[in-house]
């Protein structure tokens, strides 16, 4: 048995079979879920290249497989990330269903999880190009559905990834030249800005990042989490898999530097342009633009502490935005008009939803307390030893997030009412979506107060990001 035939031929089937089934939303659910726990079992426990005795009979677990010329590998380094992956986009099934999502939901993110598997195992990298602009395309189909019917957000996202694959593609041909020519290194230098274009692109960087903001206000909130926190993450893998492969990339001090300013012009722009935001998915998507710039800025230190920090910082922005999306969700119920005085008109109804959008938002935006705060901070401490505009940079930004949110409170009118018990009595929210907002203040908070809890896993799971250091 290869394991990645298996975690990638899985999905698609079980995709296939959740679209035949696409009236039973439940059975969706359970498949999907299945399917999600036996893969992050598979990865967990499965050895790799070793027999081992499976239900009385010998069965041996490959790690590579090999399909028209190309092969799938996958490596020890990967297994935690697989597992972390896996269990994320089992949350984000759970909180489809808690939230009522449409029915091509669960096989379209079935079938993103057999691309990006496919991107995380593919060798050479070129080829990951390719499923990268197939996993652009599939997203097109739930940023776009019935209800949320306009285009403007899915165009422009699958116009930006359109532009940065040729770049890798490109890139990719120059290295093949360099096997033929070793002794022209200029090939070498092509490849590493072509390489940088295009990844710097692919993730979002200013001017490239117009879709977030487009994107969480435009389509459901729960897609827009999925795709700016576990799609975009796998974007990012892709970018450390070619640093890990390829040792010239990885001590080219030139292409850190440039993700150390890039990430610092993302928290600037976002921070610049999430003032006076009117519209709760215009502050997410900066918030998050914010987030993703601390997470570059991180890794193109690439310190031993940088790379702790950036495993806190993307582990706190994945729960953080599906927390939000569950939240707006329920909160606007279907509804794309997601500005402040809409949601006047559903927060007295909802006030456990609204509690959620707030503590996510908070926790996205690194207020004191809440789980995004610790790798803020230890971020700023960091970069004020040789960066200290960097820093000053960094927490204007975050201060710019936490008077958004404090705004948006104020603006409510309701603020008194959070403390009114009746206001609670009477709501006629989801029984579930009362019991994940409660589990989810409670989760972000202890994480925003003992971080050492969350830090100590997410180092062992993000542990491909330390190989960046060798």
């Amino acid at each position: 048995m290869s394991l990645p035939m298996v975690m990638i031929v899985a999905p698609i089937v079980v995709a296939v079979g959740t679209y035949i089934l696409r009236r039973f939303v439940w059975i969706q659910l359970i498949l999907s879920c299945t399917t999600m726990l036996f893969l992050s079992l598979l990865a967990q426990k499965a050895p790799i290249d070793q027999m081992v005795v499976v239900f009385g009979r010998d069965m041996y677990f490959g790690s590579s497989w090999a399909i028209l010329g190309r092969a799938f590998v996958m490596v020890n380094h990967d297994i935690q990330l697989l597992t972390f992956l896996f269990i994320s986009v089992l949350i984000f099934f759970v909180c489809g269903a808690l939230v009522s999502v449409g029915f091509m939901f669960y096989p379209i993110l079935l079938g993103l999880v057999a691309i990006i598997m496919a991107i995380i195992f593919v060798q050479p990298f070129v080829y990951a190009a390719l499923f990268i602009q197939l996993m652009a395309v599939l997203c097109v189909f739930i940023m776009t559905d019935k209800i949320y019917d306009n285009i403007k957000a899915s165009l422009r996202y699958l116009s930006f990834v359109s532009i940065g694959v040729p770049f890798i593609l490109m890139a990719g041909w120059q290295l093949e030249m360099f096997q033929v020519t070793p002794d022209n290194t200029d090939l070498l230098v092509n490849a590493s800005w072509m390489l940088g274009v295009g990844i710097f692109v692919l993730l979002g960087v200013v001017p490239f990042h117009t879709w977030m903001p487009i994107l969480s206000r435009r389509s459901s909130p729960i897609v827009a989490s999925f795709v700016i926190s576990i799609v975009q993450l796998a974007i990012l893998f892709f970018l450390v898999d070619i640093l890990v492969e390829f040792e010239w990339m990885r001590n080219n001090l030139q292409f850190f530097s440039a993700l150390l300013f890039c990430g610092i012009f993302m928290a600037l722009i976002g921070g610049i342009f999430i003032l006076n935001q009117e519209n709760i998915g215009n502050i997410m998507g900066y918030s998050a633009l914010i987030d993703w710039g601390c997470t570059l800025v991180a890794i193109g230190l690439r310190l031993p502490e940088s790379i702790g920090i950036a495993t806190m910082i993307i582990s706190t922005r994945v729960l953080s935005l599906i927390v939000w999306g569950v939240g707006v969700s329920s909160v606007f119920n279907n509804d794309n008009n997601k500005t402040i005085h809409n949601m006047q008109n559903h927060m007295k109804s909802k006030p456990y939803s609204t509690i959620a959008i707030f503590v996510a938002g908070m926790s996205l935006g690194a207020m004191p307390l809440f789980a995004g705060f610790p790798a803020r901070w230890a971020l700023v401490n960091l970069l004020s030893d040789n960066y200290m505009t960097y820093s000053i940079i960094i927490v204007v930004a975050s201060i710019f997030i936490w008077l958004c949110y404090l705004n948006l409170l104020a603006k409510m009118h309701l603020r008194y009412d959070f403390f009114d018990k009746n206001l609670y009595k009477q709501t006629r929210e989801n029984k579930g979506v009362v019991v994940f907002s409660l589990c989810s203040f409670v989760v972000i908070v202890g994480l925003g107060i003992a971080p050492q809890f969350l830090y100590n896993r997410v180092v062992l799971i993000f542990d491909t990001l330390s190989l960046l250091l060798n």
